[in-house]
């Protein structure tokens, strides 16, 4: 059970309790569910971390993105370094099991020196689970248009690969291993449940305001603006804006694209035989070519990225050939919204 999305921490405790009551009531949860909250550290409180434990949340994520004042100032953030690390060290104090900080590199002007110490402070905490994202600019946001008019310089690409390998290097070295592109746990026990449904097609509801679902081979989305959605609860209809019907093909180029940025890869033998294809056979070539550059390695039949292939896999998944019969053969189980 994951609240989050938004801001969910800035609702009152009894606000919270009656979405995690509405949820058990009506939606069967297993017996070894975890509920998630997203929170931002301005609303971290020792009241405020105690009540989300007290409703039952084991892994808390820290909006942070920077101990850095400069740098949360660029990224309009209302709090600062200092309140940044109390928050996470009440909602450690708390008892949560799994307490994560997530984290942005790759802002103008900003140095390895600078990266280094967010990540350092990040560890130093105790933060089980470390999320490292590479700021995207894009063009109808704010920061696009302050870089159409100058005021901003994105990172080049070289500097921008700096930091990510100083990424894997420092938390490898702290003891966290890199079990996706962006992702850091100190164990496996502290991986993300929630981020691992997305990788590997587990269906999942989205309730709220455009909240996404996806079961089958179909995807949908709620509508977006509150105030249509509510209209819509309020009519009793269905607050889905549109849906997308993915094909055999897009499933599995889905399926490939996202496990080849998981440390765990893909295994092309089960995920070929999912499509009557033999992934395998189609790329040879390709898997010995990137063998040998040192962005995979294949054990049977798994292809798992190392960290060089980490940095670049979104290019590794468009390299592979699909064959055709993937629309002929395949048939994947399917259901309505």
């Amino acid at each position: 059970v994951y609240l989050g999305g938004g801001t969910p921490s800035s609702l009152h405790r009894d606000q919270l309790a009656t979405i995690f009551e509405g949820v058990r009531d009506e939606l069967a949860i297993a017996d070894s569910a975890e509920s998630f909250l997203e929170a931002n550290p301005e609303d971290v409180t020792r009241e405020s971390a105690a009540a989300w434990r007290d409703l039952g949340v084991s892994f808390l994520s820290l909006g942070v993105q920077s101990f850095d004042k400069a740098a949360l100032a660029f990224l309009g953030r209302s709090h600062d370094g200092t309140e940044a690390r109390r928050a996470a060290e009440t909602c450690l104090d708390a008892g949560f099991r799994t307490v994560s900080v997530d984290l942005i590199f790759g802002l103008p002007g900003q140095t390895a020196v600078d990266w280094r110490r967010d990540l350092e402070t990040a560890v130093s905490v105790g933060a089980a689970h470390i999320s490292c994202y590479q700021l995207t600019i894009h063009q109808s946001t704010i920061f696009g248009r302050r870089l159409r008019r100058g005021e901003v310089e994105e990172l080049d690409e070289g500097q921008q690969a700096e930091l990510y390998h100083l990424t894997h290097r420092l938390l490898a070295d702290a003891g966290y291993e890199a079990y996706e592109v962006s992702n850091f746990a100190v164990g496996s026990d502290h991986r993300s449940r929630h981020n691992q449904k997305y990788w590997n097609h587990t269906p999942y509801l989205g309730l709220g305001p455009s909240a996404h679902s996806f079961v089958g081979g179909r995807r949908w989305w709620n509508l977006r603006k509150v105030r249509l959605w509510s209209a819509a609860i309020r009519r009793g209809t269905t607050p889905v804006e549109d849906f997308e019907d993915l094909s055999p093909s897009d499933l599995l180029l889905e399926r490939l694209a996202l496990g080849l940025r998981t440390a765990d890869g893909v295994d092309l033998e089960a995920l070929g035989g999912q499509c009557a294809v033999d992934l395998f056979e189609v790329n040879q070539r390709l898997l010995d070519d990137l063998t040998g550059e040192g962005l995979i390695t294949i054990d049977g039949t798994s292809v798992r990225p190392t960290v060089a292939g980490l940095a670049v896999a979104d290019s590794l998944v468009r390299a592979f050939e699909i064959p055709d019969q993937v629309h002929e053969r395949a048939t994947i189980p399917r259901s309505g919204a």
